[in-house]
């Protein structure tokens, strides 16, 4: 069962967080950090992966991705993952999940967020957005 699955009869996906995914097997278990665990979901990169919704709606919810290298990130960006329910995908050097949009900027100078919700993103604009030591990637669906 996936996010989006389990909350089709809900308004809203108000109460998704980390933990929640990982007591109703919305995540894979072996991402939870332990079977004690609070709520702290690791990915396959060795960051942290949280869930949640934004901070100025509950109709919407994102996957965000800790930490990701150079390498990593651009692997990501130039995938194609589908477009059912994404609203946008953001890249941020400061972990940031904006409440709502957000505009294209040198990520070189770290100044802000990029967003997008075209993918996948073209390789030469992939290196620009992952040009800090680690980024966080967040999708951000409906």
């Amino acid at each position: 069962m996936n996010i989006r699955t389990a909350y089709a009869t809900s308004p809203n996906y108000a109460g998704l967080n980390s933990k929640i995914a990982i007591e109703y097997n919305l995540a894979p278990q072996e991402m939870a950090a332990s079977t004690a665990d609070t709520g702290t979901l690791y990915g396959a990169f060795g960051g942290e992966v949280k869930v949640g919704t934004l901070s100025n709606s509950t109709n919407y919810f994102y996957i965000q991705i800790k930490a990701l290298g150079k390498e990593a990130c651009r692997g990501l960006l130039t995938s194609d993952w589908g477009a059912d329910g994404l609203v946008k995908i953001v890249a941020a050097a400061s972990g940031v999940v904006p409440a709502s949009g957000c505009t294209k900027v040198n990520a070189a100078k770290q100044t802000g967020t990029w967003c997008t919700a075209d993918l996948p993103v073209a390789l030469s604009e992939a290196g620009t957005v992952c040009n800090a030591e680690t980024t966080d990637l967040t999708w951000v669906y409906y």
